[in-house]
């Protein structure tokens, strides 16, 4: 476990987050939600990579591939909301911001992601974490298919100590500081509790924000 610690905090330290200087200046909730991406984006490189040499197989996910996007089941709290709705406002431009105006109008009419625009995710920088979790091994999935019923054991689930570090990073923005009290907030579940299905949001409000 120190062994792994160790090589967590190496590579955190290492690889460089997303910068938004003058909006982190604007919006002091954006340093933590950075900083919990990147915790998470480096957790997950380092488990993928012990991941292949168990299962001596690739994964299966890769650029414009976008199933899992069409019928998605993906949480989303409070805090990747806010990041969501920066983003799509402030950086979003041209065609892509236009496409994505039009989906986040109609989005109770589809089951898809109102932010996927030709096979791709035009938040990416800021997709929420049950996005960046998310990986399948063998196959790249087939359209429509439920892994979970089809292949769960395709579906790879990243550890127990990934989710904790994420949950510390993330929950001073709730007002959950001490590390009695955020280990206990992560025991009893306190970032599923407020986190709400992304095709549930009401998303015409972003949709008026970006006009």
């Amino acid at each position: 476990m120190k062994k792994a610690s160790k090589q967590f905090s190496k590579q955190l330290r290492s690889s460089q987050r997303g910068r938004y200087p003058d909006d982190e200046a604007r919006h002091p909730w954006l340093s933590i939600l950075l900083d919990t991406y990147h915790v998470v984006d480096v957790g997950i490189s380092i488990e993928l990579k012990e991941e292949h040499k168990k299962r001596k197989s690739k994964i299966a996910c890769h650029k414009g591939c976008s199933n899992c996007c069409l019928r998605p089941n993906v949480p989303i709290t409070p805090l990747e909301l806010l990041g969501i709705s920066w983003f799509a406002t402030e950086k979003l431009k041209g065609e892509v911001r236009e496409e994505v105006k039009k989906q986040l109008l109609h989005h109770r009419q589809t089951p898809q992601c109102p932010f996927l625009v030709n096979s791709l995710c035009s938040i990416y920088s800021v997709r929420p974490n049950a996005c960046r979790i998310f990986f399948v091994f063998g196959e790249p999935c087939g359209p429509g298919e439920q892994l979970h019923l089809t292949r769960p054991e395709d579906i790879w689930t990243h550890s127990r100590d990934v989710a904790r570090r994420v949950a510390m990073t993330m929950l001073p923005f709730y007002g959950i500081t001490g590390k009695r009290k955020k280990i206990d907030a992560f025991e009893d579940g306190y970032i599923a509790s407020i986190s709400t299905p992304m095709h549930e949001v009401s998303w015409e409000e972003l949709y008026h924000k970006m006009k």
